[in-house]
C-alpha cells in the first residue's frame, strides 16, 4: 500500500515534465489496488488455513465455519491466495506489458519468482496460493492493461476494399465518349 500512495503522490504533482507518463503510474495504481481488493475478498471467501497450522491443503473453512467458530480475523485462516504475490505479480505483469527493455523484464520476473518461493519456504502459503496469485495477477493486470492502453490488435484493421478497386485495371469502369 506504500506504494500505491507514493504513486499516487507522483500522479498528484501536476509538472509538464512527467505529464507523459501519469497513464502508466495510474495503470500501476489501478493494478496495485485491483489485487489488494481481489485478494482480501479472496481471503475471506476461501479461508484456507496456512501450512504452519494443518498438514492438509485442501482444507478450506469457508467464511460460514470461521464466523460460527469466531475466528473470522484470525490471520492462520488467511492462505488463499498470497497477498505478496499477488501484489508483487500484479506490478510485475502491468510493467512487463508497458516495459520493452528486456533485462528489466528479466530482472523483475527473478524478482517475482523469488517472493513466491520465500512465501512457500517461510511456510506462509502452500505452493498452490502462490500460483494461483501469479495467474490472478497477470488477468487483473491484463484487464488494466486492455482497458487503459485499448487493445493494439484492434488497430491495425484489415482492409476490406475489394480486390479489383485494388488493381488499376478498368474492367469494371464505363469508359463515357
Amino acid at each position: 500500500m506504500l506504494l500505491t500512495a507514493v504513486l499516487l503522490l507522483f500522479f498528484l504533482f501536476n509538472k509538464k515534465k512527467y505529464n507523459y507518463l501519469k497513464k502508466y503510474v495510474l495503470a500501476v495504481i489501478f493494478t496495485l489496488l485491483s489485487t489488494q481488493i481481489t485478494v482480501n475478498i479472496m481471503k475471506v471467501l476461501f479461508a484456507r488455513a496456512r501450512p504452519s497450522i494443518t498438514v492438509n491443503p485442501e482444507k478450506f473453512y469457508g467464511i460460514m465455519t470461521l464466523i460460527k467458530d469466531s475466528s473470522f480475523w484470525k490471520g492462520s485462516y488467511v492462505s488463499f491466495p498470497s497477498g505478496h504475490t499477488i501484489t508483487i505479480w500484479g506490478t510485475i505483469w502491468i510493467l512487463s506489458f508497458i516495459i520493452k527493455a528486456k533485462f528489466t523484464k528479466v530482472s523483475l520476473f527473478i524478482l517475482g519468482i523469488l517472493v513466491g518461493m520465500s512465501r512457500v519456504y517461510l511456510v506462509r502459503h502452500w505452493t498452490t496460493d502462490v500460483v494461483v496469485s501469479v495467474i490472478l495477477s497477470y488477468f487483473i493486470a491484463k484487464f488494466v492493461h486492455k482497458k487503459m492502453f485499448g487493445n493494439k490488435e484492434r488497430i491495425a484493421k484489415p482492409s476490406f476494399v475489394p480486390y479489383y478497386r485494388k488493381l488499376n485495371v478498368r474492367i469494371f469502369k464505363r469508359r463515357v465518349a
